[in-house]
This record gives C-alpha cells, sequence and structure tokens, in this order.
C-alpha cells in the first residue's frame, strides 16, 4: 500500500519584482522546500506507522482465529477412516484394481467405489454406469459382463485381488444391487461392520433395512435438502437405524458434528482435495473423510492422529 502524501505546497511570493533580487530571493526559498520536504517525510514516516499497526493487528486477528480453529472436536472414532475416492484416483485411473491397490500401498484405510448390474446381473464397479464412445453410450445394465471394457472390475475380482482388510464405501446407483454386493461379500468373508452403503434416497436405504442387518447404512444429501433443519433430520436417522451422514466437506461445521454425533450419527465428508481443507474437516471430529489424493490424506490424518480420542 502506498503511503498517504499530504499535499503541502509552499506558497508562491506575489511577483512583485522581488525575483529581480537573484539567489538572494532564491535563499529564502529554498528554505521553504527544504521545510516542506521534512514536513513530507514526516507525514510519510506517520502513515506507514499507521499502515503497520493496521497490519499488525491484522495478522493478530488472523492468529487468534487460527488458535480456535486449532481447537479439536472428539470423533466417535478412534481414527477417522480414510476412504480413497475411488481408489487413487489422483494418480491413477479411477475404479479400477490398479487405483484401489495404489490407494491401499499409500496407507488408505478404506475404499470408495459406485456399484451397478450388468445385463446378466453381474455386480461391477464404475461411477457413470454408462460405456461407449462419445457418441454412443449405453448403460451398464444394458451391457452383458463380458461385453465391458477390461478395466471394470467385477465384486468377485475386487475382492480377491484386493483382500477384506479394508473399509468399504459403495454408493449403490441401482437399488437392485443392495443385494447383490451384501451376497459377494458375504461370499468374500468381508467383515460387514466394515462396509458402508450410502444411497441419496432416505426411503431406499429403509428399504433395506432387513437386508443390509449387517451392513452400515449411509444418507449421502446436502445439508440445503434437509427441509425440516438438521436437527430434525438427525433425529430421523436415529429412528431409522441410519449410521452414518455423509456430506459434501463444505456443509459441515463443528457444530453440525457435535449434534450429529449426540444422535450417535456418525459424520462423513467427500471431496477434501488440499491439505489445509483436511485438517479442519478433521478437528471438527469427522468420522471419515474421502479424498482423491491418497497420500495427502493419509499425511494429515497421520499428523492429526496424536489428537483423536474416539468411543467406538
Amino acid at each position: 500500500m502506498t503511503p498517504c502524501v499530504e499535499a503541502v505546497r509552499p506558497t508562491d511570493p506575489p511577483d512583485d519584482g522581488r525575483q529581480a533580487l537573484g539567489s538572494e530571493y532564491n535563499k529564502p526559498r529554498k528554505q521553504q522546500e527544504d521545510h516542506f520536504a521534512s514536513r513530507q517525510v514526516e507525514h510519510n514516516a506517520k502513515c506507514t506507522s499507521r499502515l503497520f499497526a493496521v497490519q499488525n493487528q491484522r495478522r493478530q486477528a488472523e492468529s487468534t482465529y487460527c488458535v480456535a480453529m486449532q481447537q479439536r472436536l472428539p470423533s466417535l472414532l478412534d481414527r477417522p477412516i480414510a476412504f480413497a475416492h475411488r481408489g487413487a484416483s489422483a494418480h491413477a485411473q479411477e475404479n479400477t484394481i490398479d487405483a484401489f491397490s495404489l490407494a491401499l500401498r499409500l496407507g488408505s484405510t478404506g475404499l470408495e467405489t459406485d456399484i451397478w448390474l450388468t445385463a446378466d446381473g453381474i455386480p461391477v464397479l464404475d461411477h457413470d454406469g454408462v460405456v461407449g464412445g462419445r457418441l454412443r453410450k449405453r448403460p451398464i445394465a444394458n451391457v452383458a459382463r463380458t461385453a465391458l471394457p477390461a478395466h471394470i472390475p467385477s465384486v468377485d475380482e475386487f475382492f480377491d485381488r484386493l483382500g477384506t482388510t479394508f473399509h468399504l464405501s459403495i454408493d449403490v446407483k441401482d437399488p437392485l444391487a443392495f443385494e447383490a454386493i451384501l451376497r459377494h461379500s458375504r461370499l468374500s468373508n468381508f467383515t460387514e461392520q466394515r462396509l458402508w452403503l450410502c444411497h441419496p434416497d432416505l426411503e431406499v436405504l429403509c428399504a433395506q433395512s432387513d437386508m443390509t442387518s449387517g451392513g452400515r447404512r449411509v444418507h449421502s444429501t446436502r445439508l440445503a435438502k434437509m427441509t425440516f433443519g438438521p436437527e430434525r433430520h438427525a433425529a430421523d436417522l436415529q429412528r431409522l437405524g441410519i449410521n452414518a451422514l455423509n456430506m459434501h466437506h463444505s456443509d459441515w461445521s463443528g457444530g453440525l458434528t457435535t449434534l450429529f454425533h449426540r444422535f450417535g450419527i456418525l459424520c462423513f465428508a467427500w471431496d477434501i482435495q488440499f491439505e489445509s481443507k483436511m485438517t479442519e474437516i478433521l478437528r471438527m471430529g469427522m468420522d471419515a473423510v474421502y479424498s482423491d489424493h491418497v497420500d495427502m490424506m493419509m499425511e494429515v490424518i497421520d499428523h492429526e492422529s496424536g489428537s483423536y480420542s474416539g468411543h467406538l
């Protein structure tokens, strides 16, 4: 910022013939200019001093804010689940065995993916649920498993290649796939307490209550969609036996995590791609986080883990 300068100018004497005095007149004029320069320097110094004072006050305010942000809220888990979003999708093709395998090697404790059923009833993992070129796309539901691109894994291939020692968060895009993922996870001896079945429709989740008694049900939604407010929503989730709420990281606050924890609902936050945001979200007491950048996610969780004191 350019210091403000007070407009100070010497007063020209009236032209009454004194300019004819030459150097005799220039002497007091030089004194006036020196006096003006001195006053200008003094004024600039005062402005600079005020500027530094304002900047110092701003830094103190920012420091106070940062200290407040560092106060951690408790999680319901001993350590938050680190879900690799579609595998380590920042470093490998998403939703592929390579991306999932890389995420586990980087230390991720959970994998996230999406499930669809093919035309012949095989559950496969893909985000968009369509295949084909730009001019001709076909839903996976209309394509046989053998006709799908090689990079799309089936659920059986997923468990066979990666094992069962991690948490698994699945966006169930086809309601008919609920039964399929439960059946295949049981055949693979996957611990259902680490299976998180996500869906945006509470009615669909509730319809699976008997079938998914061994798994965990997660309501994926946004804060703006809670028509009757978050407290009513938390009470409804508790009443319906929903285990967790999954929202975009921008919807969460420390007050909201505290509210949902009071009702025994776990709090999940997705799309966290930057270190500063990951730190902020974890300090809200989040129980699970999702990121494409598994290396960053694990580094922040490891750094923050010393201050965790969960309950489950």
